[in-house]
């Protein structure tokens, strides 16, 4: 089987009917992305991706434009390859698909980017075109355990957006959405509503993009048979 790790519930239902996968979700944390990859490798994962939405470091890039990264560097310089057939076989079948993809550099950070000046400071120090949480650490036990690993990923804020901080305590554990947070920071600021609503959109952009992507990840497609 193949292990998928997400940021976020709504991420890992992409697979919800793919028997041939187990995706599981870290709510974007660290420690707790770090142990859950290491439970697929457990229980047999043949192989890891890094899938969900990432936010944007280049202006060029679109909410739910798809990446398909060919390194993941973390902030401590480390970096990782991804698996050239692996990613070869996505592009394809995606490709004949009409939904095209980016390569290039994903940046794995252990916490969310979300002042625009922060974005375009690491576009220009690292060269990467989107960053996320999970991707670094996958990548780095797929190598000690020498299993083959790719990441997808959609863009859900872009280059310019500003992520409010209330959203972030919105994000359970287990990856689902808190509302009861969100409403209460809403009443403390509610001039926080135009950047939530932003968000949520890009989202929801993203989370289309990456429904169709998961098609390819699993079953009779180029990489399903690689598996």
């Amino acid at each position: 089987m193949l292990g998928v790790v997400t940021g976020l519930k709504a991420e890992a239902r992409c697979f919800a009917k793919a028997p041939d996968v187990v995706a599981v979700a870290s709510g974007g944390r660290a420690e707790r992305t770090a142990w859950l990859t290491e439970s697929l490798v457990e229980r047999g994962a043949v192989g890891l991706i890094s899938f969900g939405v990432a936010g944007a470091l280049a202006s060029s890039l679109s909410r739910g434009t798809i990446v398909l990264p060919d390194h993941v560097v973390a902030a401590n310089g480390d970096r990782f390859a991804c698996d050239p057939e692996w990613r070869r076989a996505l592009v394809d079948h995606m490709a004949q698909r009409h939904q095209p993809s980016l390569n290039g550099t994903l940046l794995g950070l252990n916490h969310a980017v979300t002042d625009p000046a922060d974005k375009t400071w690491l576009r220009r120090h690292t060269g990467a075109l989107v960053v996320d949480m999970e991707s670094h650490i996958v990548a780095s036990v797929a190598k000690q355990h020498r299993l083959p690993f790719a990441a997808i990923r959609a863009v859900s804020d872009r280059e310019g957006d500003a992520i409010p901080a209330l959203a972030l305590r919105g994000l359970a554990e287990d990856g689902s959405t808190r509302i009861g947070p969100i409403l209460a920071g809403l009443l403390r600021a509610p001039t926080a509503l135009p950047a939530l609503l932003r968000l949520a959109v890009g989202q929801a952009t993203a989370l289309a993009a990456l429904r169709r992507a998961a098609a390819s990840v699993s079953g009779s497609t180029p990489l399903g048979r690689l598996v």
